[in-house]
């Protein structure tokens, strides 16, 4: 198409071409024979005033002594000269010699009268180039008007010699055009071709094939538009380069950032839509590009927070609670103006996930009302006690012992409490250092058993290891991970009935052991399992009011010192499993 199109650009540029020069050739003709005319008629009537002066002052003398036959022989020999015919007349129009039929009243005698000379030129075959010149010169003698000289010329060589040159200069034209015609045929092919190239290389480049470059054989201004062209496919080759690279950074952070990120067009069509944000509204499925706002988020807040950011140009910002999945989220519409105008294009939401924040407030104010809980109950009974013993009681040796031993358990009470929260902070802010032993994985547990057999016997509960190794070599802080085993047991003693079995379990991989405490208790539910490693949380409806929540997360950052994982499975009125891994040393 592009081929065709230039070859009829070509046709018409030589037709074009053709009739420019063969409209400058007649314009160039026209005035070379306007031009020789002229310069011919000018001499010839220069050479025949000059002539009939001359013949006027030879012939005056002999009309005044009216010799006729003097003035014949005078006349012929100027007539064969000059090519023209001579008459005479006097002043009353009698002729004297020549033609018959002249009269006193032509252009050329009238004019002579005045000027002494008068001249005309006409045709007798009605073209543009005259051959008959007429000339009249008055004759006086004396002051006195005898008569006049009348001279026809009859200057066919002039008519023949410009002719010669209209057949010359149209000769001349004809080749002329003919080899400028070839010429420009020839140059507008090389141009069409090279025109070509470019043209169907910028289509190629259109295409997206940015590598393709334009070969042209030309050695005039095209080979130079090639060369342009070329280097603007580099330059226009390395900026899409650049803008992808850019555009693959900007994606992979904006796809990476735990913000919510979401650009919308002004006519509420989603431009993009990150993962962090698809997973905070839960709009999972279809990709929600090129939708609208309302068919991915069905969420009337959000909808007019974007309404009235895009429609009144200013910013909205706004903290929202979410029921499924139960968040928190803060959310900022910013409006989106296009450069050097205050029109809006769109939105940018940003969504910042809130809900951990809420969580820990809620933690936080949990925990302040269980150790005020935990340290009121202590203190209002060591008070009591201490008020007793001071009204006399403190006379009584049983009374005073019996209270002097609660007093000691309270002080105890509130002793591991603080213990708890020191051990606890510790851990969180990384201060708490581990003092690693070699240690024997099977003795251990062992060892732990009977401990925690003996630590109960008041309150006997089946304590059980199963083992699937004959031996495993760990390096831990013993007494770390004893603090792990104690908070995970208690918890199983705690929540179980006294007919309800506690394992305590361990089996080896290639690269760790995994431990496990598993009781046939009443079980966590589902919503707070996700919670229960958290600082401070407590589970107060499916437990017992005991306790202040921090064990948990004690044991939580025990194990991660270890480079180990903890993990809870439960279900309501089947029990709990805790699990947690250590590494493996390797025999050699």
């Amino acid at each position: 198409m592009i081929v065709n199109l230039l070859n009829s650009i070509r046709g018409r540029f030589v037709l074009l071409f053709t009739f420019l020069i063969v409209i400058s050739m007649g314009l160039v003709s026209l005035y070379l024979i306007n031009f020789i005319h002229n310069s011919y008629t000018s001499a010839l009537k220069n050479n025949l005033h000059r002539e009939s002066v001359i013949l006027a002052k030879n012939v005056t003398p002999y009309i005044v002594k009216n010799d006729i036959e003097e003035i014949e022989v005078l006349v012929k020999n100027i007539e064969s000269t000059l090519n023209s015919e001579i008459s005479i007349i006097d002043s009353t129009g009698k002729i004297i010699l020549g033609d018959n039929n002249l009269l006193l009243n032509t252009p050329e005698i009238q004019m002579s009268l005045t000027n002494e000379f008068g001249y005309r030129e006409s045709s007798d075959n009605n073209l543009i180039i005259q051959d008959k010149f007429y000339v009249a010169i008055s004759l006086h003698h004396n002051n006195e008007l005898l008569g006049f000289l009348h001279i026809v010329n009859h200057s066919s060589q002039i008519q023949s010699d410009i002719y010669h040159i209209i057949l010359t200069v149209i000769t001349s034209g004809v080749v002329v055009t003919i080899i400028t015609i070839l010429f420009g045929t020839r140059m507008s092919a090389k141009i069409t071709e090279s025109v070509s190239s470019i043209l169907k290389g910028a289509q190629i480049i259109s295409e997206g094939n940015l590598t393709y470059r334009v070969q042209t054989s030309a050695k005039d201004e095209t080979k130079d538009l090639a060369t342009a062209f070329n280097s603007m496919a580099i330059s226009l080759q390395e900026i899409v380069r650049e803008l992808s690279e850019e555009k693959d950074i900007l994606y992979v952070v904006l796809e990476t950032m735990s913000d919510g990120v979401i650009v919308v067009a002004q006519n509420s069509e989603i431009v993009m839509m990150n993962d962090a944000s698809r997973n905070m509204l839960q709009t999972f499925g279809t990709p929600p590009h090129h939708k609208r706002f309302g068919e991915v988020i069905r969420d009337h807040r959000l909808q007019e927070l974007l309404s009235i950011c895009i429609t009144e140009n200013r910013p909205q910002e706004a903290e929202l609670e979410f029921r499924y999945p139960h968040s928190y989220l803060k959310v900022i519409a910013t409006p989106l103006v296009q450069d050097n105008s205050d029109s809006v294009v769109g939105a940018l939401f940003t969504l910042h996930d809130l809900t951990q924040t809420y969580q820990i407030e809620t933690t936080r104010r949990e925990f302040v009302s269980n150790v005020s809980h935990e340290l009121r109950s202590p203190l209002a009974a060591i008070k009591a006690m201490s008020e007793t013993l001071e009204g006399g009681a403190i006379n009584d040796a049983s009374t005073s012992y019996d209270f002097l031993h609660r007093i000691n358990n309270e002080v105890d009470r509130m002793t591991q409490l603080t213990n708890d929260l020191l051990d606890l902070a510790r851990l969180e802010n990384n201060k708490s250092e581990i003092m690693p032993t070699r240690i024997q994985l099977l003795p251990f547990l062992q060892g732990f058993i009977s401990e925690i057999i003996f630590q109960n016997k008041e309150n006997p509960r089946n304590i059980s290891l199963d083992t699937e190794f004959e031996n495993a070599v760990l390096i831990i802080d013993e007494g770390k991970i004893r603090q792990v085993l104690q908070n995970l047991v208690n918890n199983a003693i705690q929540y179980t009935q006294m007919h309800e079995n506690i394992t305590i379990s361990a089996k080896v991989t290639d690269d760790k052991v995994i431990i496990q405490v598993k009781d046939e208790g009443q079980g966590i539910p589902a919503e707070h399992q996700p919670h229960i490693f958290e600082r401070f949380y407590k589970v107060d409806r499916s437990r017992k009011d005991s306790g202040t929540g921090l064990g948990l997360a004690i044991a939580k950052h025990i194990v991660q010192l270890h480079d180990g994982l903890i993990s809870v499975q439960s279900t309501v009125g089947s029990g709990t499993k805790f699990e947690f891994t250590l590494p493996l040393v390797k025999e050699q």
